[in-house]
């Protein structure tokens, strides 16, 4: 089983220059709702979590950056 890897969203998040809330408007959450997803509080639905990739640019094939095993 994997588990989603929050600390490298926040990385990913960081690197590409997003504060927490540019990245919940782009996503189209509020701000504290993104906290509470990038803090493990909420749940990332796949449909968040597709949108998160068009956000960051991140290609199908690297997608596995976000996952322990």
């Amino acid at each position: 089983m994997s588990d989603f890897n929050l600390a490298r969203l926040k990385a990913e998040r960081i690197a590409r220059g997003y504060s927490q809330q540019k990245f919940a408007r782009a996503l189209g959450v509020s701000y504290v709702t993104y906290n509470q997803k990038e803090n493990g509080k909420k749940p990332i639905s796949i449909d968040q979590f597709v949108k998160i990739l068009e956000i960051l640019k991140i290609p199908d094939n690297e997608i596995n950056i976000f996952f322990y095993s």
